[in-house]
């Protein structure tokens, strides 16, 4: 039987960065924003307790990352 576990966010940055970043990317700007719900726990400085959403932008496009971490292209 497998187990599902819920990736916190910042595990699905580590995972959409690394499918993404390749040797194009080397001494060039890049950003990762995260969409938190505004009622999420984050913006009273707790933990996070919603599946924001979450962005990398890189010199290659602009990609959005699911909840299992998975990067898909977007325009």
């Amino acid at each position: 039987m497998s187990v599902k576990t819920r990736l916190s966010y910042q595990e699905r940055m580590v995972l959409g960065f690394r499918q993404v970043f390749d040797v194009s990317c080397l001494d060039r700007k890049s950003d990762c924003h995260v969409q938190h719900d505004f009622w999420c726990a984050v913006n009273s400085g707790q933990v996070c307790n919603c599946e924001p959403d979450v962005f990398l932008t890189l010199a290659k496009g602009r990609f959005a990352v699911d909840l299992q971490g998975k990067a898909r292209e977007v325009h």
